[in-house]
């Protein structure tokens, strides 16, 4: 995968995550972050329009109860 497909596939799986969960994004970045006011930062993440660094991705999706992995293809 290149980095516009990784972008898109974290973004849907985030929205997907996120409506599953039933959150708007300020409850989402209170759980996240303890902070609505990152509320904006996780929207530009679910639109594809932010690409979380490796660490940022993984401590959102830790919050999440989720765990990156990367495979050999």
């Amino acid at each position: 995968m290149n980095e516009i497909e990784d972008k898109k596939t974290f973004a849907q799986f985030f929205k997907e995550k996120r409506i599953a969960l039933g959150m708007t994004f300020r409850e989402l970045a209170i759980h996240i972050y303890g902070d609505e006011k990152k509320f904006s930062y996780l929207s530009k993440i679910e639109r594809g329009e932010r690409n979380p660094t490796y660490e940022n991705a993984k401590f959102i999706l830790e919050k999440l109860n989720c765990n990156l992995n990367i495979e050999e293809l």
